[in-house]
C-alpha cells in the first residue's frame, strides 16, 4: 500500500532528513512502538504515507499479526481527515476478495485513530520496479488480471478506488496480487462529505502521475477512471518508467490532459532473444485503450477488460506468442 513506501522492518536508531523536519511526529510515532492500544500490541513500524503510518501489530484476542494503520497526530485533530480515514475503512471493509487487502477493524484508543488490516508479507510494485526494473508480459498479465478482478468487485459495490498506482499494489511472498489503500475511495452512495471538502487538498487527493484526465479536472469519476490509472500503472511496469514524467505535480496533471505518451513497444527497452519486442501486440493494445483520454474510449467496466484479456491471452497462447500458461487459466 502507499503507506508502506518505507518497508524497513525494524525501527531505526537515527532519523532521516525528512524525519528531522517532522520531529513532533517522530516523538509520537516512536511512542507507539511497544505500546498496547486496546486489543493491539504495536511491534514495529513498517512504513509512512501521506496521512497515516503503518505498524506491524499483534491482535491479542485472536493471536494474529495485522498491519496497524494509524492516522498521524497532526491529522487526527482535523475532523475532515478523520472522516476520510474512516471512509477508507468503510470502503475497504465492504470488499471481501482475494485480490484486496482485507480490513479487520477500525477504531480509536487514546485519541489514536487506527485501521487494522491484513498484513501482507511482501512488497509493493514500486519497490519491485526499483529493484528489478520492467516486468515481463506473463507477470504483467497476472498483475493486470489481479487488479482488474479487485476493481470488478469494487465497481459492483459502487466503489471507485481513485488511487491505483504501483505503491498500492502488493505482491505477497506466495505471489498473490493485492490492491491496498482505499483511502481515497469514493462510495457512490456516501454523500456525507461535500465535493469541496473532498478536494480541499487539491492534487494531494490522488497521484498526478497516475490520475485520469477527468480526475485531474475535478469531474465525477467512476470505474473507468480506475481503469485509466491501471493503464498508466501497467505502462510503467512494462516500460520501466511512467508514460509522463515531470518534477512539478501540476505539470504532470497537464500532461495527463494534453499529451500522448510514447508507444509502449518503443518505450520498453527489454527485447526478446531474437532482438524483437517481447510484448504481444494485444497486450500493448489493451494498455493503450486503458489510457485513452476520453472515458468513452476505454473499457467501460473491469469485467469488459477481464473478458478481453481472457480471450486475447488464450488466443495468443495457442498461437505460441510466448504468453505462457498463466494467461490460459485467467478465469
Amino acid at each position: 500500500m502507499s503507506d508502506q513506501s518505507d518497508n524497513s522492518m525494524q525501527p531505526k536508531d537515527g532519523l532521516s532528513n525528512a524525519e528531522e523536519q517532522d520531529s513532533d511526529f517522530d516523538r509520537f510515532a516512536g511512542s507507539l512502538i511497544g505500546r498496547r492500544l486496546g486489543d493491539y500490541q504495536v511491534m514495529r513500524k513498517l512504513g509512512r504515507g501521506g496521512m497515516a503510518d503503518v505498524y506491524a501489530a499483534r491482535q491479542l484476542s485472536l493471536g494474529r499479526d495485522v498491519a496497524f494503520k494509524v492516522l498521524r497526530s497532526e491529522y487526527a485533530r482535523d475532523k475532515d481527515y478523520v472522516e476520510r480515514f474512516r471512509r477508507e475503512a468503510r470502503a475497504a471493509a465492504k470488499l471481501n476478495h482475494p485480490n484486496i487487502v482485507q480490513v479487520y477493524d477500525v477504531g480509536s484508543v487514546d485519541s489514536v485513530f487506527y485501521i487494522a488490516q491484513e498484513l501482507i508479507d511482501g512488497g509493493n510494485l514500486r519497490e519491485r520496479l526499483e529493484e528489478h526494473g520492467a516486468i515481463g508480459s506473463e507477470e504483467a498479465i497476472e498483475m493486470l488480471v489481479g487488479v482488474a478482478s479487485a476493481l470488478e468487485l469494487a465497481a459492483e459495490s459502487g466503489i471507485t478506488h481513485r488511487d491505483i498506482k504501483p505503491e498500492n499494489i502488493m505482491r505477497s511472498s506466495r505471489g498473490a496480487v493485492k490492491v491496498a489503500d482505499f483511502g481515497l475511495a469514493r462510495i457512490q452512495t456516501d454523500m456525507s462529505m461535500t465535493q469541496t471538502s473532498l478536494t480541499q487538498a487539491g492534487l494531494t487527493l490522488g497521484t498526478p502521475r497516475y490520475m485520469s484526465p477527468e480526475q485531474v479536472q475535478g469531474h465525477a469519476v467512476d470505474a473507468r477512471s480506475d481503469l485509466y490509472s491501471l493503464g498508466v500503472t501497467m505502462y510503467h511496469l512494462l516500460a520501466g518508467r511512467p508514460p509522463f514524467e515531470a518534477d512539478d505535480p501540476l505539470a504532470l496533471a497537464l500532461m495527463q490532459l494534453q499529451e500522448t505518451p510514447q508507444p509502449l513497444d518503443r518505450a520498453r527497452r527489454t527485447r526478446a532473444a531474437d532482438g524483437q519486442p517481447d510484448l504481444p501486440e494485444w497486450l500493448i493494445a489493451v494498455v493503450s485503450r486503458l489510457m485513452n483520454k476520453s472515458p468513452q474510449d476505454r473499457f467501460q467496466t473491469p469485467s469488459e477488460l477481464l473478458d478481453a484479456v481472457h480471450n486475447e491471452a488464450a488466443i495468443s497462447t495457442i498461437s505460441g506468442l510466448g504468453v505462457g500458461t498463466t494467461a490460459a487459466t485467467i478465469r
